[in-house]
């Protein structure tokens, strides 16, 4: 359960309390607000009452009499309360009661060491400024992954398409536009979120001619298509600027729009009235939006002519957009001085200005899709200088705090590495703390714990080797050597090639502000975690002085690459490619680079090599490592974190493992073939007489001379050999299985743990009494051909559709390609009936039916016996498991309905199960010893068999 997670399930009761007051109007500051009650399911009171939700603009808009009523404003969190404190002054003038709510609060707030701008607002909880800035964050994910993408008061279009059609579409857009996606690694939700920007068929308002109003820097097309129900939703945006200052009349203006607007104007317009003003634009931003989506509508049969108008400008301002946050911070700070309070006081830069002085529009367009999503950018209009125009100021959402967080990280690592180790000299060779590093992002990857760090692993030709990414801070990815590009706190000797601390009371009183004990990750488990690893390296290298063959490095190597089988198929591609590469600019080069190119070549495949050998050890090594620290009380924690990291290697990796093992040999065969052909030097014919090469080579077809000096002499039996050696390699490369993404494995055993957490919760909060838990897979998903996603979408259809109509809360599965759902039901007779919805939906969609796949269940049912609810739930969550992937001597489920032995005892004492339905399967039985019964109503199809 993450910060947000676990502050959030109390803000269904906030809301409550809230409303127990009875207001008569609930206005949520600003408009991430709004977003977050939408995703509360169960407040039937909002339900009831559609019109208490306004925002502040619409107070602003209408000429709706307050005085006397009951205003709550509701902000999602507040730093220093004077948004609240600005909210609470503009309802207390026209005369309204009022109430400022706030569900999280800064710390600071309550101890009195930050200045509150409304003493009077209600604060649910205070947080101290790392879990605040954590909090933040992953609310701001949790709105996208809630289906939240677009604000409240945009215009947007939903309709049904298929992947096909969506395919067509995306590349029919291409031509009209340029078409940007918003990727983002932390957000895993199955959605594609893009933008068709500054489109060809849309380059000036057909019917505001002659008025003072042109078009923004921004005309883009934002989109959002759901693979999971095939549902595509689009949203026109384009922002006007209006110079009022030349606007002698009011509804004048759009005497030649052929639709209603939103507002009826006088003949004349008051300049100095300030709701005359924005209603008068908000019906030319009606304007401009309707045009805009008709022309959409009408470029999907004809192109326009229209130029693009982006030009890159003669001298940027901003060159990335870290430029564009930090000048907006600056400015905000110098206003926040001048005015001497924070209430009221915005900065606004304008979307027109923006554009004018990047170096970059397409990226700028790129990173305000991206920043607005997440909060880090709030867009909104403003007057300035006579003018109604759209701009954007910074938003509570600190999208630098976990580059802060980085910045701290790795000096603290080095100071940890260099107090454990006893180094009197103040420095740490870079082998060691890029190793440490990388066994840090393996046990917390920024993936799953993207608020923590920026650091990423790549494989590289020894092991991983770690980089720091964050969007607009470090976008090229600078691995830890590049110390000046990271962090002012730490440095890279390459002189004495060794990384030191500058100032170790600077990173301290840093480390005081981004970190503490009450964070999603405790500041004192991420110290105990570096001390262990020093601790580890400590005890191998006392190990190896006194005759053990562990090299200390290679251990914490093995410990970062090896426990996961994603994460180590992605290095040992990794070499074997290199090793391609190099040895076919081997074969193209000439002069000396030859024999350079030969050597990196070898290099690689012997790291490759290497890396199996250490995958075959890391049992052993975890087992000692446990013996050694697992019952240090300091250590216990950690020891198990690493331990729980550790995914066995299917029986299928095993097999690949043989493959790139045999693969690596034979490569290694082939360079020393050329070494001993190019060189003439026996060291080499030693070499192969070790690897064997004989039997090997003759295993694959290939016949080598028994005297290698003979194969010296021989020119054409060297090419004979070294090109049926080289095509033997080729060929086996080539059958490798795909390649997942590193730490996909890691990843999804988090995911599991964080749906456990979910259906542990639940139990808890409903009361339940009794669960049932169908775990649902799909069987053959090898046979299914590239690409695998549109098959994958129909299943995730299939399954989720089904488990809404049977009333199922789905703890786990549907995104990411993964196969597996785990879904809870309250009852045992809708958890069959489901699967037999899903079977049948499954067996009559000719689509899937015809992919040579098969749809298979476990079912688990538990009644709960006492307090300790969450050992039986993971307990009924597993016997699931083992029933769905059940494989035995002589049954196998390829596409039924198991159960246990301890499921059919708790069904007997139910009213409405029909037991004879469930058949015994004979000489079979679980792991856990109990037999084992299928239900007949479900069985393979025949397709499957």
């Amino acid at each position: 359960m993450n910060t947000f997670e676990k502050h959030f399930r109390d803000f269904p009761a906030f809301i409550e309390r809230i409303l127990a007051w009875g207001p008569d109007f609930l206005v949520p500051v600003a408009k991430k607000g709004c977003k977050l009650i939408k995703t509360v399911e169960h407040l039937p009171q909002l339900r009831k009452a559609r019109d208490l939700i306004k925002y502040r603009t619409f107070f602003e808009l209408a000429d709706q009499p307050i005085q006397r009523k009951k205003v709550a404003v509701v902000d999602d969190a507040t730093q220093y309360g004077a948004t609240l404190q600005e909210y609470r002054r503009f309802f207390e003038n026209l005369g309204a009661t009022v109430r400022t709510f706030s569900f999280v609060g800064h710390e600071d707030l309550f101890s009195g060491t930050r200045w509150n701008e409304d003493p009077l607002a209600e604060i649910a909880k205070p947080l101290a400024e790392p879990v605040y800035q954590e909090y933040i964050l992953e609310q701001s994910y949790h709105l996208l992954k809630s289906g939240h993408h677009y604000d409240l008061d945009h215009l947007i279009f939903e309709l049904k398409l298929s992947a096909e059609k969506f395919d067509r579409l995306l590349s029919r857009l291409k031509t009209h536009g340029e078409v940007l996606f918003v990727e983002d690694y932390f957000i895993q939700t199955g959605t594609k979120r893009f933008s068709l920007n500054q489109p060809l068929f849309f380059g000036k308002i057909p019917f505001l001619q002659g008025a003072p109003i042109t078009l923004g820097a921004i005309r883009k097309v934002k989109f959002a298509y759901e693979q999971k129900s095939q549902t595509l939703c689009f949203s026109p945006l384009v922002f006007p600027t209006w110079d009022y200052r030349h606007a002698e009349v009011g509804s004048a203006i759009f005497r030649h729009v052929p639709f209603g607007l939103p507002y009826k104007l006088p003949d004349f317009l008051d300049r100095r009235n300030w709701s005359a003003l924005l209603r008068t634009y908000y019906n030319a931003y009606f304007t401009c939006v309707v045009s805009f989506a008709k022309a959409f509508a009408q470029a999907a049969l004809a192109d326009s002519g229209l130029a693009p108008v982006w030009r890159k400008p003669k001298k940027a301002k901003y060159r990335i957009f870290a430029d564009v946050i930090d000048d907006l911070r600056t400015c905000y700070q110098r206003a926040v001085q001048k005015s001497r309070s924070r209430v009221g006081v915005h900065y606004y830069i304008s979307y027109d200005s923006l554009f004018r002085k990047c170096l970059d529009p397409i990226s700028l367009s790129e990173d305000l899709d991206y920043y607005c999503d997440l909060g880090a950018i709030v867009p909104e209009i403003f007057r300035h200088n006579g003018c109604l125009l759209r701009g954007c100021r910074t938003g509570e959402a600190n999208a630098d705090y976990n580059w802060k967080r980085t910045q701290v990280l790795i000096p603290l690592a080095i100071d940890q590495l260099r107090t454990e180790l006893n180094i009197r000299e103040k420095e740490v060779e870079p082998t060691l703390l890029n190793k440490v590093l990388a066994n840090f992002v393996f046990d917390y990857p920024s993936e799953a714990n993207h608020e923590l760090h920026c650091l990423v692993g790549e494989p590289f030709t020894y092991g991983t080797l770690v980089r720091a990414y964050h969007r607009h801070r470090a976008p090229n990815k600078p691995s830890i050597y590049n110390s000046e590009t990271i962090s002012p706190y730490y440095e890279w000797d390459p002189k004495k090639r060794a990384f030191r601390v500058k100032d170790r009371r600077r990173v301290l009183k840093q480390i005081a502000t981004t970190f503490d004990d009450r964070q999603e990750i405790p500041y004192s488990e991420i110290v105990t975690y570096f001390r262990l690893l020093a601790r580890i390296y400590l005890f191998y290298f006392k190990s190896t002085a006194s005759g053990r063959s562990r090299n200390p490095v290679d251990v914490l190597n093995m410990l970062s690459i090896c426990r996961e089988e994603n994460c180590l198929y992605s290095h040992l591609l990794y070499n074997i490619r290199t090793s391609l590469e190099d040895f076919g600019a081997y074969v193209d080069a000439s002069g000396p680079e030859r024999l350079r190119h030969l050597v990196s070549s070898k290099t690689n495949v012997k790291s490759a090599l290497d890396k199996v050998q250490l995958a075959r050890r890391l049992n052993d090594t975890l087992t000692e490592i446990e013996a050694r620290f697992g019952r240090q009380v300091e250590f216990v924690k950690a020891v198990d974190h690493m331990k729980k990291n550790q995914i066995s290697f299917s029986g299928m990796f095993q097999t690949t493992l043989r493959q790139v093992n045999q693969l690596a040999v034979l490569h290694l065969i082939l360079i020393n073939l050329c070494s001993l052909a190019e060189r003439q030097d026996p060291q080499f014919a030693d070499e192969l007489r070790a690897l064997e090469c004989h039997q090997v080579l003759t295993g694959h077809g290939i016949s080598l001379p028994e005297s290698l000096p003979a194969f010296v002499r021989n020119a054409e039996q060297q090419r004979i050999v070294i090109n049926a050696t080289y095509d033997a390699v080729i060929a086996l490369f080539d059958a490798l299985p795909r390649e997942e993404p590193m730490l996909a494995a890691r990843l999804l055993n988090d995911a599991r743990q964080r749906a456990k957490n979910v259906a542990t919760s639940y139990v808890y909060k409903a009361k339940l009494v009794q669960i049932a838990l169908l775990y649902v897979d799909l069987s053959g998903l090898r046979n299914i051909p590239e690409p695998k996603e549109e098959v994958m979408s129909r299943y995730y259809q299939t399954v989720e559709q089904n488990l809404h109509r049977r009333g199922g809360k789905k703890l786990y599965g549907g995104s990411g390609g993964d196969d597996m759902f785990t879904i809870l039901f309250t009852e045992a007779l809708p958890a069959l009936q489901c699967a037999k919805d899903i079977k049948k939906d499954f067996s009559e969609d000719l689509f899937l039916h015809s992919s040579k796949c098969d749809i298979k269940f476990g079912l688990s049912f538990v009644v709960f016996d006492g307090e300790r609810k969450e050992e039986q739930i993971v307990k009924c969550w597993g016997n699931a498991k083992d029933c769905c992937e059940f494989k035995g001597q002589s049954f196998r489920n390829r596409g039924n309905l198991l159960i246990s032995q301890d499921t059919l005892d708790a069904f007997k004492k139910l009213t409405g199960v029909k037991i004879e339905r469930f058949v015994q399967v004979p000489n079979e039985r679980l792991k856990s010893g109990s037999q084992l019964f299928q239900f007949v109503e479900i069985a393979p199809m025949p397709a499957a068999e």
